[in-house]
């Protein structure tokens, strides 16, 4: 094979390196300008998606569920895990973002897709002070969840939607359970619903709260898991925080009925 890098130009045998040379070139210069494209785009979607969630949260006539926890209620001598059901993450950084003062001075930090729609997302989530950590059950999960453990025991808030990226919806993966017995740090559910809103026809029923209608907040009770089962069998835990967070949920779906 000839070694274009060793062949004057100015020879016979130099042109066909100079067009391969300008081949690369070529492909190099457009391969540079689709992914400026492509950071462009999320850039500008994230940031008018996030305008557009503030100032729909923003809107909102907030209302907390009666029995619920309250956000002054939560630690803040330790880090703790949040979780909610993948169709209901629209207007909760926007609860952060008004009450990260009564949380956690060490942030707030999300386990978001590596899928294109996550990266949207986690630009959205930046502009409201969140952090956010790329990976899933299919895509990164064992990386991304050791860096989520080590965030959580550095102080942070661990924000997880256990039946993400793509379901099954309202179903809890282990993730989370993993995450909650190697920190020690509390399990809280966490749903919304409104009077009024708009339901998708998504694989989970994404849920957003029209423009000024009556909004329900719910915190619920904290689920602790010590020690991993020595069999492994997570079937305990996965159960519970599934039923705690469909209650919660469901509770806040019926509030305005």
């Amino acid at each position: 094979m000839k070694n274009c890098s060793n062949t004057a130009e100015n020879t016979p045998d130099s042109t066909g390196c100079s067009l391969v040379t300008k081949e690369r070139s070529r492909s190099s210069l457009v391969q540079q300008l689709t992914s400026l494209i492509e950071r462009l785009k999320i850039w500008l979607v994230g940031n008018l998606g996030a305008l557009l969630l503030y100032l729909i949260a923003r809107s909102l006539r907030w209302e907390l569920l009666n029995g619920s926890f309250k956000l002054h209620e939560l630690p803040t001598d330790r880090p703790f895990i949040v979780v909610f059901w993948h169709a209901r993450q629209l207007m909760l950084p926007y609860v952060y973002l008004e009450f990260k003062q009564k949380i956690r001075k060490e942030g707030v930090v999300a386990l978001i897709s590596r899928h294109r729609d996550g990266r949207y997302i986690a630009e959205a989530v930046k502009r409201f002070g969140i952090e956010s950590i790329a990976g899933s059950s299919t895509r990164g999960g064992k990386e991304a969840l050791n860096e989520l453990v080590k965030q959580v025991k550095n102080g942070k808030v661990a924000a997880v939607t256990p039946d993400g990226p793509r379901g099954p919806a309202r179903k809890v993966k282990p993730g989370v359970v993993v995450l909650a017995a190697r920190t020690k740090a509390p399990v809280y559910p966490i749903a919304y619903s409104a009077k009024n809103l708009w339901r998708f026809n998504s694989w989970d029923k994404m849920i957003l709260p029209k423009p000024f209608s009556k909004a329900v907040l719910a915190i619920g009770e904290p689920i602790t898991v010590k020690n991993l089962p020595p069999d492994g069998d997570l079937g305990k835990y996965l159960q519970e925080l599934e039923s705690r967070l469909n209650m919660l949920t469901d509770s806040c779906d019926e509030y305005f009925k």
